[in-house]
């Protein structure tokens, strides 16, 4: 009878400690633009750009990923800042021709990539340091 109450009381704590840790919590967008990865084809604003890779920058309050992209019109760079303690402050997309525009949560589509089906796309994430 001891053994049974000396691990119901374990378990008790282990759940206690979990729902009482901090969880990571990310928006819908957030976690699509941060799991792009190069060659992946994406729908921004209905054109189709393929994704050449990343570029992390940082400043003293704020850090930047810049994915380059490219399509048939020519280049383009998606931009995601986040502030220093980790929240999302903006997403914009510098098109083909220059033009600078925010992207809000309806404006992108992640798609497969060509040849492939759905469950083989990559599962990884950009780890922001």
């Amino acid at each position: 009878m001891r053994g049974i109450r000396t691990t119901a009381g374990t378990l008790l704590n282990l759940v206690r400690s979990w729902l009482h840790v901090d969880q990571i919590r990310i928006s819908p967008l957030e976690g699509r633009l941060l799991s792009l990865q190069p060659g992946q084809r994406v729908l921004l604003r209905e054109h189709i750009y393929v994704v050449d890779g990343p570029n992390i920058t940082s400043s003293a309050n704020r850090r930047e990923i810049i994915f380059r992209l490219h399509s048939d019109e020519g280049p383009a760079y998606l931009t995601i800042q986040r502030t220093m303690d980790g929240k999302m402050c903006g997403t914009q997309l510098l098109n083909h021709l220059g033009n600078q525009e925010d992207i809000f949560d309806d404006d992108i589509d992640l798609l497969p990539s060509e040849g492939s089906s759905p469950s083989m796309e990559p599962k990884t994430m950009c780890v922001w340091s």
